[in-house]
């Protein structure tokens, strides 16, 4: 058990460190061919620190565990919102902008009903997949067409092209490549950790996906 713990521990460590890898790598290759920073920001900031939930979610979920892949998911937007967001702004008051008000927050709550909606009957099915996929896309496609719409208000991020500055393209490739590996390896590792913990503590896998296991997912958000 202590073993498993930390395996647990350290593969939360590599997840978060190589996620920042592939996001800067990333950023630097974008900036390179000439990528609009806002959608660096939107496109590869965004997805590139939710995919230590999209990897661990999706093992779990193959390796028969959904209660950690459920958890997980749950429990990352939970940290996001209440750990994650409260030490930022403990640090830092946070200044919230009219526009989060008045369309994101809106946004976030109905997607949240809809998908507690969704899991009511106690499945997710295709179907239900399909209906989430859809919303995300409708949402993407709207607030990148609004984005560019406005995009003479939006001034180049510094600290974007500063990352860029920093890494010659070769080696930023060569990051996306590695961080990529090291992500999958060291989700691999911490499902496999998760799940044994959950067995050996005889509790509920559900539990350690929305606590251990979605705070360590939560890293690279907090990072970004």
């Amino acid at each position: 058990m202590l073993m498993l713990s930390l395996i647990l521990v350290a593969c939360m460590n590599v997840l978060g460190w190589s996620a920042g890898k592939f996001v800067d790598s990333s950023i630097a290759v974008s900036r390179y061919y000439k990528m609009p920073s806002l959608l660096v920001g939107m496109v590869i900031v965004g997805f590139g620190t939710s995919i230590p939930e999209l990897i661990v979610s999706g093992i779990a979920s193959y390796e028969g565990s959904p209660g950690i892949a459920l958890g997980n998911i749950f429990g990352s937007n939970i940290a996001n919102i209440g750990l994650i967001l409260g030490i930022t702004a403990l640090a830092v008051p946070i200044k919230v902008h009219p526009y989060a008000m008045r369309i994101e927050l809106p946004i976030l709550i109905a997607v949240s009903l809809i998908a507690g909606y969704l899991i009511m009957d106690g499945e997710l099915t295709r179907i239900d997949s399909g209906i989430l996929l859809s919303i995300f896309v409708v949402y993407m496609i709207w607030t990148l067409s609004n984005a560019i719409y406005h995009r003479h208000k939006i001034a180049e991020n510094p600290q974007i092209i500063k990352t860029s500055l920093k890494m010659p393209l070769k080696k930023a490739v060569m990051w996306m490549f590695f961080g990529t590996i090291i992500l999958a390896v060291s989700s691999r590792l911490l499902v496999w950790a998760a799940i044994g913990i959950a067995k050996g503590l005889g509790i509920n896998d559900l539990y350690l996906g929305l606590t251990i296991v979605a705070i360590g997912t939560s890293i690279p958000e907090f990072a970004s």
